[in-house]
């Protein structure tokens, strides 16, 4: 049975070395932990994740001083438009509501990564899995796929 999200977060969070399945946690945890503290760190990094529908999908964390905690899912294939997720309300006509919990967990996940399969942790991939799962079917259900796409061209590299 896969962990809980809300308990690989509270690993992570407590600095913890395992799961309660006694599976470790990344090598890399405490940094990817410290990572996500600054609230101007613009984008942390990205993963490539799927769907239940197999889809694949870029998933992207981002901490903003203006537009806060989010993440953008992007299409790795196929013409589905990218959507967004916010922790902190940003735009609620345009961005899908997460909780802060959800982003906690989708950013551990991408921390430090560039397009790969995020952190080495089956445990944080597999608590990842639903969750990125409801997001999709939720955005494509409240049609907010491309919704934000004008901001990327104001967005700084």
């Amino acid at each position: 049975m896969p962990t809980p999200a809300a308990e690989v977060v509270t690993r992570y969070a407590a600095g913890a070395a395992t799961h309660p399945n006694g599976k470790p946690l990344a090598p890399d945890a405490a940094a990817a932990w410290a990572a996500l503290g600054r609230p101007d760190a613009g984008r942390l990094g990205a993963a490539r994740v799927r769907d239940s529908a197999r889809r694949e999908w870029l998933l992207e964390a981002h901490r903003e001083l203006e537009r806060g905690r989010f993440v953008v899912l992007r299409p790795a294939h196929g013409d589905l438009e990218p959507f967004r997720a916010s922790a902190d309300g940003y735009r609620p006509e345009a961005y899908l509501p997460i909780s802060e919990q959800d982003w906690l967990l989708l950013a551990l996940l991408t921390a430090g990564h560039d397009g790969d399969a995020g952190r080495d942790d089956p445990e944080l991939a597999g608590a990842a899995f639903p969750l990125v799962d409801r997001i999709v079917r939720e955005a494509q259900h409240r049609q907010l796929m491309g919704e934000a796409s004008d901001e990327d061209d104001e967005e700084s590299p």
